[in-house]
């Protein structure tokens, strides 16, 4: 295999690489000022700082180190880390501390994507460490020096004292235990951009640049001060001030490509409390004023909860004089999630990341508003350390105790601006109680939303004091609120519904909004709220400020619903009527199979037991889903369970023409054939049963429109619960030719209505009601089906044909004790000739003869055999249309009880 040639750009990084490692190893040439010790050039000899008085009349060491072949050095590819050129070592005095210097090259700062010159200054193990006092604690000053010999240089320097610098403890300042240590020691990565030394400056001068270290023997800086602590209002916060001088001559020297990131003291946010520290920066490119908060190991950190949970403020000072001073400030929330968690967690051995905001203030902003005083602005940490909390209002509203928080939010324009440019992603109003020992909560508002022209409201529950004692998940309805402010007129709020038991707002799912939280849950809500556009089409802006409120259904104190009770076809019922308003709305907003709606809570009985209905859009694609819910009453503990009775659902027909033609489905709650698990029926340990019965195809939406079940976009639906029989309907008995026949008679009302449905499958069968073959006898119903046959190679239409189908069943009766099982009787099935020209239509059915099965005529151990007996088609459908009178259909059963001989 002939070998691959590498290409031009891998011989480029090839000739760089080995060029730059040779570098490297040739810098250990060090060329000093003349203000320096001379012939310092060989490894043998020790370096020391030059000692000399500063201006002030204190005492330094000063070194300086001149860096030769710079171009080439800085023409290395810019990477994450960069390379490391080491320095030279020298001593600060006799004794003195052993001091390394170094630089980076070719870092990238993230802020800006440029290379950047990096400068350290690194303790090493010397030969007077004994005699030294540690840790170290001089300031000092790193200095890239100006060689223009300009009246006005304009260095760049940083300076940093051990005792308050962010890398004390990074153990840069302990007594080195090793020869070297490992790292870059404590400086400033990201010190002066390679295009300013590039470009031939001031820096640059015959291709070397000049770094001076300035050592401040008699200055150990100051110690970190806890920040002042006072009560604002009904908060207990800590208070720290940091004066930044000459701000404008740090912007012009940042504009001119000097990164210019400015570090406050540190300071504790409380007495022997978290360690912190303010970094400002100054971005020239968006002409902002950044400020971050970083916290630092502290000396009290394994003490302290973590991570870091305290709600703080950043701003800058309105200087004005008076009382109308508006300062600028951004809140931080640490439970937010507007920062990286790692920027809380306990700090190891180094700062966590900062957090803040990168635009503060605009440079503009700074020059036309009172925030500059003498030159110099202060910046401000506010950090909240406690607060009398909040408590939502509890009073009565629609039959309800409601607990309502109402959340004031001024400048709201402003804020939407800043939303829209992308300086501002949420508000969040102050924390609150929904009662005296209820759920800690937070609103939240989306003013930068991923839906384009909409603001989203939210409702977030935050780890209280009292969760240990509340019930989870959290199950409250509540709604979010924003009011009209309209001074006269009808009020038009803008209202969102949220039901945590069914947490589905416009398709946005709150998974694991509601339960018990740790730390703060997501918030749950709609990013759909309020449009800009609306919001200024009435009040609800007034006095620049929108008004937002929360509002609980804690408990129902209205008195309880309960069903009416009545007689029907002999038996005692309890019937609870629901009339379901905006239902065209309701069907077309979704397409969720998961959505539903609720009726109110209802007790069947005094003292007895307590449901609710359900209605699902879109159970199955087209239907209308019905369902009854056993929920939690004040007097299950005195009820048997399971649930026994036999209840059903139906669709109200509101039609005017007397044909009502009303859609039930029967449910028998202690069979098998119910179809619902048997959890439905147990006592409920929750507020809801943990499943529901009903069925998913109630009706159509195509049926729904069709006929009048729906009115003034109404829907009325209704459940019948079957608590007692009260009389039987029993069989007419007669002799017929030395026989003793029970006979009974079924009209069938609204027949071509019915096979509407039952062709569309919204009814299943249509049932007689319930009868007695004699006062002592067997209990019994008919039923009729609808059955289809698709058409065949030999059909002479291509439409699918029906036939009637015509079934007795055997139901558990009160007197089956009393009888012969299995059952014996002949029963003869008749559709009857209304027309009486005698042309019934008679089938036989002969338990002895038959090819029924056995479990048919046995007694029924349920409510009614899970087997009929009956005929597949006793008539074809097209032919029924002869035996129907007045839209009605006769069927009538005929049981041969007994034989007479003579």
């Amino acid at each position: 295999m002939p070998r691959l040639q590498p290409d031009k750009k891998e011989m480029q990084s090839r000739i760089f690489t080995l060029i730059y490692i040779f570098l490297l190893t040739q810098l250990t040439r060090v060329s000093l000022s003349t203000d320096t010790f001379q012939h310092l050039n060989t490894a043998e000899k020790e370096h020391f700082a030059y000692l000399k008085e500063s201006s002030n009349g204190t005492l330094v060491a000063e070194y300086e180190w001149r860096v030769t072949d710079i171009s080439i050095l800085l023409l290395a590819s810019a990477s994450v880390q960069g390379y490391t050129i080491p320095g030279p070592e020298f001593y600060t005095g006799q004794p003195g501390y052993k001091v390394r210097l170094s630089l980076t090259t070719s870092r990238i700062n993230p802020s800006d994507g440029l290379p950047y010159l990096g400068v350290w200054f690194t303790l090493v193990k010397g030969k007077f460490d004994d005699v030294m006092e540690w840790p170290f604690q001089y300031k000092f000053n790193l200095t890239l020096v100006d060689q223009s010999f300009s009246q006005a240089p304009k260095h760049v320097d940083i300076s940093i004292s051990p005792m308050t610098a962010i890398c004390r403890l990074l153990k840069q300042f302990l007594r080195p235990k090793h020869k070297k240590i490992d790292g870059h020691g404590c400086g400033k990565a990201h010190f002066v951009p390679h295009y300013k030394l590039l470009n031939h400056s001031n820096y640059v001068v015959s291709d070397s640049i000049l770094l001076r270290v300035t050592i401040f023997l008699e200055d150990r800086g100051a110690i970190p001060k806890p920040a002042k602590a006072f009560m604002r209002g009904h908060q207990l916060v800590s208070e720290f001030m940091w004066e930044i001088e000459n701000i404008d001559q740090k912007i012009q020297e940042a504009k001119e490509g000097i990164s210019i990131s400015l570090t406050s003291d540190l300071f504790y946010v409380n007495s022997e409390s978290y360690l912190m520290v303010l970094q400002l920066t100054i971005n020239p490119v968006d002409q902002y004023l950044g400020l971050f908060a970083t916290l630092v190991p502290g000396d009290f950190d394994d003490s302290l909860d973590w991570p870091f949970a305290y709600t703080y403020e950043l701003s800058i000072v309105d200087q004005s004089s008076g009382f109308l001073t508006i300062d600028r400030k951004g809140i931080v929330d640490p439970t937010s999630g507007m920062c990286p968690l790692s920027a809380f967690t306990k700090p190891q051995y180094q700062p966590n990341e900062p957090c803040g905001f990168r635009r503060l203030i605009s440079f503009q902003l700074l020059q036309t508003r009172n925030f500059r005083k003498n030159g110099n602005i202060i910046m401000k940490f506010t950090g909240i350390l406690d607060q009398i909390p909040n408590f939502a209002s509890v009073s009565v509203k629609d039959s309800n105790l409601v607990a309502e928080y109402t959340w004031k939010i001024p400048n709201i324009e402003r804020k939407f601006q800043l939303g829209r440019s992308g300086r501002l992603t949420n508000l969040l109003s102050e924390r609150f109680y929904t009662t005296d020992q209820g759920y800690l909560m937070q609103l939240q508002l989306k003013v930068q939303n991923e839906t384009e022209g909409y603001i989203g409201l939210y409702l977030t529950i935050l780890e209280g004091e009292y969760d240990s004692l509340l019930d989870w998940p959290f199950s409250k309805k509540y709604e979010l609120v924003v009011v009209d402010q309209q001074p006269s007129g009808v009020s038009e709020d803008i209202v969102v519904s949220v039901d945590a038991k069914n947490p589905y707002i416009t398709n946005e799912a709150c998974v694991g909004s509601f339960w018990r939280p740790v730390g703060r849950n997501d918030g749950c809500g709609s990013s759909h709220t309020v449009n800009y556009d609306t919001l200024y089409s009435r009040k609800y802006i007034r006095y620049g400020a929108l008004l937002v409120k929360v509002i609980i259904f804690l408990e129902e104190i209205a008195p309880p619903r309960v069903a009416t009770i009545s007689e029907k076809n002999g038996n005692l019922v309890a019937e609870y009527e629901w009339v379901v308003k905006k239902i065209n709305e309701i069907m077309l907003d979704t397409e969720d199979k998961s959505q539903f709606i609720d009726s109110e809570k209802f007790y069947i009985t005094n003292n007895g037991y307590r449901m609710m209905l359900r209605l699902y859009p879109q159970k199955t694609p087209g239907f209308l889903g019905f369902y009854a819910v056993l929920v939690k009453g004040i007097y299950d503990e005195e009820l048997e369970w399971p649930f026994k009775y036999t209840y059903q659902l139906t669709v109200v027909d509101k039609t005017n023409d007397g044909r009502h033609m009303d859609i039930t489905r029967t449910t028998y709650p202690s069979t098998t054939s119910s179809g619902c698990p048997e959890t439905a029926f147990m006592k409920p340990t929750q507020d809801l049963a943990e499943w529901s019965c009903g069925e998913g195809k109630m009706i159509s939406h195509s049926t729904l429109s069709s006929r009048k079940y729906i009115k003034n976009d109404t829907l009325r639906v209704k459940i019948t619960v079957f608590l007692k029989e009260l009389t039987k309907n029993i069989a007419s008995t007669s002799f017929v030719q030395n026989a003793v026949v029970a006979e009974y008679s079924w009209l069938v009302e609204g027949i071509l209505d019915q096979i509407i449905l039952l062709k569309s499958k919204e009814l299943t069968k249509l049932e007689s009601p319930l009868f007695y073959t004699s006062n002592q006898g067997y209990a019994m119903k008919a039923s009729l089906t609808l059955n289809s046959h698709l058409p065949t190679l030999y059909s002479v239409s291509s439409q699918t044909d029906y036939g009637l189908g015509l079934y007795m069943t055997l139901y558990r009766g009160s007197f089956d004790a009393l009888l012969r099982w299995p059952f014996h009787h002949t029963v003869l099935l008749t559709i009857v000739d209304q027309s009486y020209k005698g042309l019934d239509v008679v089938k036989i059915i002969d338990p002895k003869n038959t090819k029924c099965p056995l479990q048919a005529f046995q007694r029924p151990s349920e409510i009614h055999n899970d087997h009929s007996c009956g005929f597949e088609e006793v008539m074809p459908l097209k032919n029924v249309e002869n035996f129907i009178k007045d839209d009605s259909l006769l069927i009538k059963a005929s049981i041969l009880v007994g034989q007479i001989y003579p």
